[in-house]
């Protein structure tokens, strides 16, 4: 068996172990997975997940916008995004913000390269400063990745920063706890064939003949605040039938109750925090069914 770079296993003791995480295969099986029986209904809640926003975003403003995505990943919204953009009344202008290289240059497919940001989520007020947004979008777990609480907490402030009068914020945490049970120990294997047809481009950055993901996770709860939602993501390699662990990367993610959202987005100068449970407009969510949704989507208005 290869040996494994020390700082893979260590990544999660590191106060910001999710810098590197995503310079990875992770995003490549993620979309393999959305493909399985399993995720065949991903695209209809991508869909619905749009139509909140277009919904959202007709009825919050009778003008062109400007919108940041706090960790843009590959551009999956903006894409979905750029699809719809003849459902919205008015002009979206996407920005993204990221920490991983390898994560912008994939986004830059779906957004202008000029409106693409490199840095930490709690510093998002000082890389955008030249700009105002209207809206700030922070998509699936991006939202609870820093280990210190104070930097979640500064990344709230950096929002209200660069948001305009009475601009909106939405913060999505998935999965919280009942999607745990569907993404836990799951597994899959990807060929080379399948990485290029996902990459969309000839490239021998893989140079064995298979490679198979292996992810592990558990639930700790914290506190009433919030939960750990903590694992490991195994890479094995296969080469002549024999199979390798080249990299593991764990992780640890934060997910925060409403409560816990509602009580520091008021002390930052928020109003109309509404929770939802799903992406259909009007199903509200409380602090006590959390642990029964599939998604918390936090909507708050800067005052």
């Amino acid at each position: 068996m290869k040996k494994i770079k020390k700082q893979s296993l260590d990544l999660v003791k590191e106060n910001y172990w999710h810098k590197n995480v995503f310079d990875n295969l992770y995003y490549l099986f993620d979309s393999l997975r959305q493909k399985d029986k399993s995720y065949k209904d991903f695209s209809i809640r991508e869909q619905r997940e749009i139509d909140f926003y277009i919904g959202l975003i007709n009825k919050k403003f009778d003008r062109d916008i400007k919108l940041l995505e706090i960790g843009v990943g590959y551009g999956r919204l903006a894409k979905k995004f750029k699809e719809n953009k003849h459902k919205f009344n008015h002009s979206v202008e996407f920005h993204g913000l990221d920490l991983s290289d390898t994560m912008l240059a994939l986004a830059s497919g779906n957004v202008d390269e000029d409106k693409l940001y490199k840095g930490h989520m709690k510093d998002a007020s000082k890389i955008c400063y030249a700009h105002s947004f209207d809206a700030v979008v922070i998509a699936f777990t991006t939202f609870g990745y820093y280990q210190d609480e104070t930097d979640n907490l500064e990344t709230l402030k950096a929002i209200q920063q660069v948001l305009v009068e009475i601009g909106v914020v939405v913060i999505e945490q998935y999965p919280p706890v009942a999607e745990y049970k569907s993404l836990n120990n799951w597994s899959r294997s990807m060929t080379y064939k399948e990485y290029n047809e996902l990459m969309g481009i000839d490239t021998d950055v893989l140079d064995g003949n298979m490679y198979h993901l292996d992810k592990t996770s558990e639930l700790v709860p914290v506190n009433e605040y919030v939960t750990m939602y903590r694992g490991d993501c195994f890479y094995y390699k296969f080469n002549s039938n024999k199979k390798y662990l080249f990299r593991r990367n764990s992780y640890d993610i934060h997910l925060y109750t409403p409560k816990w959202f509602e009580e520091n987005f008021k002390k930052i100068g928020f109003k109309n925090i509404e929770f939802h449970k799903d992406w259909q407009h009007g199903a509200c969510l409380t602090n006590d069914d959390m642990l029964n949704s599939n998604v918390m989507i936090c909507v708050a208005e800067k005052s």
